[in-house]
């Protein structure tokens, strides 16, 4: 613990004169800082703290009692001060008196909000403290205060139900002090409940009563014998609402006096007044820091952590000596608060008028609060030179291994982090104190480091931090230092919850022929905003400017065997003249730029003043067959780094990649319009197998930038094809294309492909580019070709693509073959022709869609269009488009006769039918037609023969049906028809009942007949003849049949008159006449009931004596005459 000496407190300067012969002395006592002065000066704190704190104006009570706490804000008149003052005793008035301030809280005691203090998280509160001008003449004092009284922040400490102030320092129970009591007291119920407090107490209060007429002050009157226990100011806690707190005390059997138990007491402490007469009173010395850290409970635990540390900062913040905090670190029980919201109350209490108390000002300023805005601060330093090892603060760790060398490359990270709190902390006025001997240098972009800022989701936003916020300024030690200024953005949590400032750095030691290490000390780095205030300090380390240096004796330049080894070979020492320690050094071997190899076994002798290497280890195994680079570097015990060996070192191969071109295809001529496919193989020369993945291609057109290519495939092979594509474009004349290969580990020898670029064309020609076609043939496309010279050309091979009205080009086809194997044109020299087929055409049965799919570089109906493009295997040629046209017509069929009728077989039955087109132009040949027949459910399909030759118009059909039913004589036989053309056109369909029948008799006969004209008037006496052939017949199918009629007369209607003609109708048979009037002659019969089915043409032997007649019985009246003839067809079985 800090220690201090007494001096005297002078209100003014008093000067001594001595005379001693003709000299004088001359000795000056430097007046103590006034309370205004010390309030002029404030250390840096927070400067808007009014609305966070709860600083009740009265103590109810017995006897009510005004609260001395308030607040002096920034800028006040009389004291001008720069942050807020929360002054808990005054220096003036009564000296009587006691202060209490809080954070605020809002809501019930079971359930806070605001400015408290969470029991569930690590939590921080710093201040500055001023308890008056002397170390003798001392206010009672200041307590820190944790509680979950129910009176909130009204609590105070009481005697008899009224405030209680004097060495109860506003949180400890009360009794009558001074005045002696008689009888004993419960005194943590006078106390602060629920609570926990530190008190930093500068005045001890140790009288006890001795007589009736003594004194009760007696809180640290603690002896052990004759010796008090407490030691003049002095740090302690406790639980004030616990009565184990509390010592009873009697004396003499009668007087009643209690001590205070002081929890891990730290006596002699510096809490006022000024301590060192070297420096003088100075408001620099007035103001004292302190920290208090909050660790919650471990899970299931209720022993929390407090650490507090006093007296650790200079007046402007820098950080002392770590050796010289006052602290001390405990577990406190957080049960005792009865806190169910895990919540309480922070917050200073003090007081003043103890019989030995002076009236002093106890003022805090504040640097953070816990739930305002709670910041974790850090700052690391790590040796880029030395692999990035973090330097350790020798301040904090005395013992840690800080050793910085002269050029090692640094890093210092200054982190800020928002744990907590309920407002951000507004813009952060940031001055960082650059450490000595460390020179941040420029980039080239003027900057000298980086801001990053984090937000809750993690986004990372980065600043450069220019070369002009650069500065300098005097640290503690009057040494003037470069420092960075930065505005840094408000932490708060969301927006900004993290940020680091990063700057780069190169340890520079003090130029010296022989070894020296020097200490190069902290420097101070501030934070201050409006609700929050923080310092940290840079890490303490050791600079040291010997150099460890290196020197090659081996041959930089080696070529060595696949199984031999290179020979890293030297000697090592320090330039400033130091000797080995004995302790091993480290190699780092570097092989191109990637594979690191580190060896510690590098011995040189102890005190020795130079050693040798030589390291074995770098086989031709390790480095691989190729060309490497070497580089080797030293580290000694001390992380110095030596300069750095380089070497180049070839690996001979124990086996060759080959690479080579495929026959006749390094030297070519090619068109400029044209892509140009290169290929070749590569192998192994011992035929070892490889995965072709494992090879890349290097390619290169006329020395240019390298392209690679990356073979394919998966399985080990010993040959790998390759194919590298040149496109076209490149300047007529002579090109070299180079290309290798390699494994990863060896490079193939290097192939040159020379291509002769002519600027010579193919030109194709169409013969005829527009066709409309009128039938259902295969289209023909002729088309010629030659050079753009004049001269003739062959093609070698051709494509064209076919893109249908409505839908996406085809895939290429080429020239002379489809898919399938079809024809499809050919090449001639000079020429071409090219066969589309319709889309549909061979196609029988199955989905259209499905059979479309599969045939590509064929015509639908609508517009076609072809495009065609041919090569002579060096150029292509240009691309011409032919349009094929195909009509968009309707096909029709219709009966043409009834489609219902007896059939007495299934063989042979054929569909009477008429097919056209909606264009009666359109020509239709045999075989174009495909016939779809579905009988009873069943479909077939069949090439249609007819019609033939080609036929345009309403074209009679006679389909044979397929598939009928024998055994199906009940119903009709249901038979649909269709037909399809070769380019999908579907007729209409067709539907015949078709009914099969065991016997069939079935008479034909028209509706109409008529006789031959006569002239009027006449008696005739010969038969008046028929006027043509009537056409009349019988269908029969084994049944014997006979065939009778029998007429009407003739007669004429002229209006509602009638008249009968003088004739009657008659059957005539080779000269015996029969009256169809008056009976009923047989016309014809047929007695065979075995016979196939067969028509008998009643009409056929019909001639000027047989058949039927009209026979005159009168003279013939003019007009026109009609009657009726009625036939029975008789079944004659």
């Amino acid at each position: 613990m800090k220690k201090y000496k007494y001096i005297f407190s002078l209100m003014i300067s008093i000067i001594f004169t001595l005379i001693f012969g003709n000299n004088s002395i001359i000795s000056t006592v430097q007046a103590v800082p006034t309370t205004k002065e010390v309030y002029q000066n404030t250390p840096p704190g927070m400067s808007k703290i009014s609305d966070l704190m709860d600083i009740p104006a009265t103590y109810t009570g017995t006897t009510n009692m005004n609260n001395s706490a308030h607040i002096i804000k920034p800028g006040d008149a009389t004291y001008q001060n720069t942050a807020d003052i929360i002054e808990l005793i005054k220096d003036s008035g009564s000296t009587n008196q006691l202060g209490s301030a809080w954070g605020k809280v809002n809501g019930t005691n079971d359930n806070k909000s605001f400015n408290y203090l969470d029991l569930t998280k690590k939590q921080t509160i710093s201040a500055w403290f001023y308890m008056g001008n002397s170390v003798s003449a001392a206010p009672d004092g200041l307590a820190f205060v944790l509680q979950n009284d129910t009176k909130g922040a009204n609590a105070i400490s009481q005697y008899n139900g009224s405030p209680k102030s004097g060495e109860t320092l506003g949180v400890w129970g009360g009794s009558a002090s001074p005045t002696i009591l008689s009888t004993s007291l419960s005194l943590e119920k006078n106390a602060i409940q629920n609570s926990f407090a530190i008190e930093f107490d500068p005045l001890l209060n140790k009288e006890i009563p001795t007589s009736s007429f003594g004194k009760d002050d007696s809180f640290d009157s603690k002896r052990s014998g004759s010796d008090f226990d407490i030691k003049g100011q002095h740090v302690a806690w406790n639980y004030p609402g616990d009565s184990s707190t509390y010592v009873p005390q009697t004396l003499n059997f009668i007087y009643k006096y209690y001590e205070l138990n002081h929890n891990l007491l730290a006596g002699n402490t510096y809490l006022s007044g000024y301590d060192d007469a070297l420096t003088g009173a100075s408001v620099k010395y007035s103001w004292r820091n302190f920290i208090i850290s909050y660790t919650p409970p471990a899970s299931g635990s209720t022993q929390a952590t407090i650490q507090y540390y006093i007296n650790r900062k200079y007046y402007d913040g820098t950080l002392k000596p770590f050796a010289n905090w006052d602290g001390k670190t405990f577990n406190i029980d957080i049960s005792k608060f009865k806190a169910t919201d895990k919540k309480v109350r922070w917050g200073f209490t003090a007081a003043n008028g103890s019989p030995n108390s002076t009236s002093q000002p106890i003022a805090v300023v504040m640097e953070s609060m816990p739930s305002v805005a709670d910041i974790a601060t850090n700052v690391t330093m790590l040796d880029l030179t030395q692999d990035g090892r973090e330097i350790k603060d020798l301040d904090k760790n005395p013992t840690a291994d800080s050793n910085v060398n002269d050029g090692d490359k640094l890093n210092l990270k200054y982190s800020l982090a928002y744990t907590s709190g309920i407002i951000g902390t507004g813009t952060l006025k940031t001055q960082i104190g650059l450490p000595q001997n460390v020179n941040f240098t420029v980039d080239s972009n003027g900057n000298i480091g980086t801001i990053s800022y984090k937000n809750k989701s993690g986004t990372i936003t980065t600043q450069n931090i220019s070369a002009s916020t650069l500065g300098t300024a005097t640290n503690t030690n009057n040494n003037t230092i470069n420092v960075v200024n930065l505005n840094l953005t408000s932490l708060d949590d969301t927006n900004n919850t993290n940020i680091i400032v990063s700057l780069n750095g190169t340890a520079k030691a003090p130029t010296s022929t022989t070894p020296q290490t020097i200490t190069v000390n902290q420097e101070h780095t501030s934070f201050r905003s409006d609700y929050y205030s923080g310092d940290i300090m840079s890490p303490k380390f050791l600079l040291n400017n010997e150099v460890l240096s290196a020197t090659s004796t081996s041959s930089t330049s080696q070529s060595i065997k696949y199984d031999d080894y290179a020979k890293l070979q030297g000697t090592l020492k320090y330039l400033k003249g130091s000797n080995f320690s004995g302790d091993n050094l480290s190699a780092t071997i570097l092989v191109d730029n990637n594979q690191k190899i580190i060896k510690n076994d590098v011995a040189v002798s102890k005190g020795a003043t130079q050693g040798t290497f030589n390291i074995t280890d770098l086989t031709g195994a390790i480095l691989t067959p190729g060309d490497h680079t070497v580089s080797l570097t030293f580290t000694d015990s001390g992380h110095r780094v030596s300069n750095t060996l380089n070497y180049a070192i070839k690996v001979a191969d124990y086996k060759n990649l080959l690479i080579s071109a495929t026959t006749s295809n390094l030297n070519q001529t090619v068109n400029q319009d044209s892509d140009t496919n290169l290929t070749g193989s590569l192998n192994y020369d011992d035929n070892s197998s490889f995965l072709a993945s494992n090879m890349t291609l290097y390619w290169s057109i006329d020395n240019g930038t390298a392209t690679t290519q990356t073979l394919g495939g998966n399985g080990q092979i010993t040959t790998a094809s390759f194919q590298y594509t040149v496109s076209k474009g490149l300047s007529v004349g002579t090109h070299a294309v180079t290309v290798y290969a390699s494994d990863g580990v060896r490079k193939s020898n290097t192939l040159t492909y020379n291509l002769n670029v002519t600027d010579k064309k193919l030109i194709l020609s169409p013969t005829d580019n527009n066709i409309t076609i009128n039938d259902n043939k295969t289209v023909t496309l002729n088309g010629t070709y030659q050079y753009s010279d004049g001269t003739s050309a062959l093609a070698t091979s051709g494509t064209f693509q076919v893109k249908n009205e409505g839908e996406a080009i085809q895939d290429p086809v080429t020239i002379g073959l489809e898919p399938d194997g079809n024809t499809k044109g050919s090449i001639g020299s000079g020429s071409l022709t090219i066969n589309l087929d319709p889309i549909a055409k061979n196609k029988l049965g199955g989905s259209l869609d499905d059979y479309i799919a599969k045939k590509s570089g064929r015509l639908k109906v609508g517009r076609n269009e072809i495009t065609v493009k041919v090569t002579d295997g060096v150029r292509d040629s240009n691309t011409v488009t032919y349009i094929v046209n195909v009509p968009k017509l309707t096909a029709t069929i219709t009966a043409s006769s009834n489609t219902d009728y007896d059939i007495t077989s299934i063989n042979g039955q054929k569909l009477p039918l008429n097919f056209n087109y909606s264009d009666n132009s359109y020509k239709v040949a045999g075989y174009d037609l495909i016939a779809n027949i579905s009988t009873n459910g069943t479909l077939t399909y069949m090439k249609e023969n007819k019609p033939n030759p080609d036929t345009s118009g309403t074209i009679p059909m006679d389909p044979t049906v397929v598939g009928l039913d024998p055994k199906q004589t009940e119903t009709p036989q249901v038979v649909t028809f269709r037909y399809s053309d070769p380019y999908g056109r579907v007729t209409n369909t067709l539907t015949y009942n078709l009914k099969l029948v065991r016997t069939l008799l079935q008479l034909n006969v028209l509706p109409n007949y008529s006789f031959e004209d006569v002239k009027p008037l006449s008696n005739q006496n010969s038969l008046i003849n028929r006027n043509g052939k009537w056409d009349i017949s019988v269908r029969s199918f084994k049944s014997a049949w006979r065939l009778t009629a029998h007429s009407s007369d003739m007669i004429k209607t002229q209006g509602n008159t009638t008249t009968n003609m003088n004739a009657e109708i008659v059957f005539s048979n080779n000269g015996q006449i029969a009256s169809l009037k008056d009976g009923t002659p047989t016309i014809a019969s047929n007695s065979n009931t075995q016979g196939a089915d067969t028509t008998f043409d009643v009409t056929n032997d019909w001639d000027n004596n047989k058949g039927i007649f009209l026979e005159p019985t009168g003279p013939l009246i003019s007009g026109t005459y009609k009657g009726q003839i009625n036939w029975d067809l008789i079944n004659s079985i």
